[in-house]
């Protein structure tokens, strides 16, 4: 059973990561962050050096390999598969941004994530929301 005290991404660490991707487009914290998310073992550096874990129990792992396709539009199988692992998250867990973040981490941890780089990609990039300046709710 998972707990609501599971493992995600420290969450300041991740709201100052977000900021300075954010601040300037095409600054120095955008084209860092571009460069390692271009190789997988570049890009867990990157995020082990820029973000610490919670700690907390880990989750288990979604049995399959992740693509690009099946976060987009899961196939049925795919989301009854997704529903068993994470069924007992916790709304108050489930809606955190930083959780998430810690889940995918894992996936990219195990490989089964292949390629990274689809995850900043067509402004859907879970780490920043986007790699553009936008206004900043963030204190």
């Amino acid at each position: 059973m998972v707990k609501s005290d599971s493992r995600e991404v420290n969450r300041e660490d991740y709201d100052r990561l977000q900021t300075a991707l954010l601040k300037e487009k095409g600054g120095d914290a955008q084209r860092e962050f571009l460069k390692a998310v271009k190789d997988n073992g570049e890009f867990l550096d990157f995020m082990n050096e820029k973000i610490r874990m919670t700690d907390g129990d880990s989750l288990p792992l979604f049995d399959g390999p992740l693509t690009e396709a099946s976060f987009k539009e899961p196939t049925t199988d795919q989301e009854r598969r997704m529903y068993e692992v994470w069924r007992d998250v916790t709304p108050r867990t489930a809606c955190r941004v930083s959780f998430w973040a810690g889940i995918t981490l894992g996936h990219i941890r195990a490989g089964k994530i292949a390629e990274v780089s689809w995850l900043a990609s067509n402004r859907r990039c879970i780490w920043a929301e986007t790699v553009t300046p936008v206004q900043s709710t963030i204190a």
